[in-house]
């Protein structure tokens, strides 16, 4: 009879809390599933800046999360819907954070609504508001100026 090694034994699963879970869940929708601070990002055309969190004594309770899209110019005045007033910003219910978003551009990127031409920087702030005791938020971002859907995880300090 063959002693029984370390390596034959199945590894054990890591524990992990439903909140984990359901947050693992939200960051599966994404193509592109990354975090802030992601080298890989700054290889992208869609780009998530350093968040701004409220005061540590959360006091304050709104965060901001600076987005940035950026397409070379097509020499044919080519545009895209962008629409970053429908990406989503959760905790682990689920339930959309984001309360406004406020463009730090000029309008030369955009016309007609929401057309983005390219050739030109969108840079924008995503409002949310910071639930109390959450310590991670993953930002769902979809739109059909991006090839892929972003989930990006949050860590709330």
């Amino acid at each position: 009879m063959a002693s029984s090694s370390q390596a034959d034994k199945p590894k054990e699963a890591k524990a992990t809390t439903p909140k984990e879970d359901d947050l693992q869940k939200i960051m599966n929708l994404g193509t592109f599933q990354t975090y802030i601070r992601d080298p890989q990002m700054k290889k992208r055309e869609f780009q998530v800046g350093q968040p701004v969190f409220p005061s540590p004594d959360r006091t304050e309770r709104w965060g901001a999360l600076p987005l940035s899209l950026f397409h070379s110019n097509d020499g044919q005045g080519g545009y895209m819907e962008y629409r970053p007033n429908g990406f989503r910003c959760t905790h682990q219910t689920g339930q959309n954070i984001v309360q406004s978003i406020w463009s730090t551009t000029t309008k030369k990127e955009f016309k007609n609504g929401f057309r983005y031409f390219t050739g030109e920087k969108s840079e924008i702030d995503l409002v949310f508001l910071v639930p109390e005791k959450e310590k991670t938020l993953v930002l769902y971002a979809s739109s059909s100026a991006m090839p892929k859907v972003y989930t990006v995880k949050i860590d709330v300090p």
